[in-house]
């Protein structure tokens, strides 16, 4: 009877062993394939909000392609507000850190919605430099914010500019429609292309034009079609003869575009004019903001 007992037990003991054994070649053999498996996958940069709070983030996800990285991301309840692809860059060797140690750190610069960011893509800059930042919403969007790094910027006019820059980084400029008001009138941002604005005072819709302005009119050409689209800041209008709201004083600013137009000999009949009021603002409607947002804007339709 022992001597059965030590049988099983060794017999018990190198079934154990076995089952170690090849748990561990298991893992070995994952971990072995782990890079290629990674390597036949491509890693994309995916920057996310959470749904109903003010949170911003950057993903960075392997996956197939660009539709199972999205599927992915989406399954965890985040909204996607952009996805790219990252190429692979060979790693350069170690810098000291320093004002003149030649170190550089990358800024990707991306958009969400119709709108223009100059510049875009990876930036390089230089440790411890700026980067200032343009954007312009398109005719019927505005910029509803400006992320670094998923945190929110103040903005404060059409440009912005990041201090100090000590470490790679992201930014996201947001534009979103607003309103349907542009729709409703048959005009859509991908079918214009801005020619100039003309800037007035707070509450005027007449002006001398200045020599930027003039060469605004003066650079239309006969048989292409025009659209002039007048626009307010948010500062409520005092009704009056001329006008009642910031509507109307909307219409009067692309009204006087088109006669400057029309006393510059151009043929008017066909260009077409909206006033949006203060829906669609170039800049931020504070102080440094509200003068850009004071203005009637000439664009050409392109098809």
């Amino acid at each position: 009877m022992k001597q059965l007992i030590n049988i099983n037990l060794a017999k018990i003991t190198t079934v154990t062993w076995f089952r170690k054994l090849l748990i561990l070649t298991t893992i070995l053999t994952v971990l072995s394939g782990g890079d290629s498996f990674a390597q036949e996958r491509y890693k994309y940069k995916v920057i996310v909000a959470r749904p109903g709070k003010n949170v911003t983030t950057q993903l960075r996800v392997y996956a197939e392609n660009q539709e199972e990285a999205r599927e992915n991301v989406a399954l965890n309840g985040w909204q996607i507000l952009s996805i790219e692809e990252i190429m692979d860059t060979t790693p350069g060797d170690t810098l000291t850190r320093g004002a003149e140690s030649g170190t550089t750190f990358n800024i990707n610069i991306t958009k969400v919605g119709k709108g223009e960011v100059v510049p875009t893509g990876d930036v390089s800059v230089a440790d411890g430099d700026s980067l200032q930042i343009d954007f312009s919403p398109g005719p019927c969007e505005k910029l509803d914010k400006l992320l670094y790094n998923g945190a929110e910027l103040q903005i404060t006019g059409p440009k912005h500019t990041l201090d100090n820059i000590t470490k790679d980084g992201y930014v996201v400029a947001v534009f979103n429609e607003n309103g349907s008001q542009c729709a409703e009138n048959g005009i859509f941002s991908e079918n214009l292309k801005e020619v100039g604005a003309i800037y007035f005072a707070l509450g005027k819709f007449r002006k001398d034009l200045t020599e930027a302005e003039a060469n605004v009119i003066n650079s239309v050409k006969d048989q292409h079609n025009y659209v002039i689209i007048g626009h307010t800041d948010d500062v409520r209008v005092i009704p009056n003869e001329k006008f009642s709201d910031n509507f109307q004083l909307s219409v009067k600013r692309a009204e006087f575009v088109l006669k400057q137009l029309a006393d510059s000999g151009f043929n008017t009949e066909a260009i077409k004019i909206v006033g949006l009021g203060p829906a669609f603002p170039a800049a931020p409607n504070m102080k440094e903001g509200q003068p850009l947002n004071r203005r009637a804007v000439l664009y050409e339709r392109t098809n």
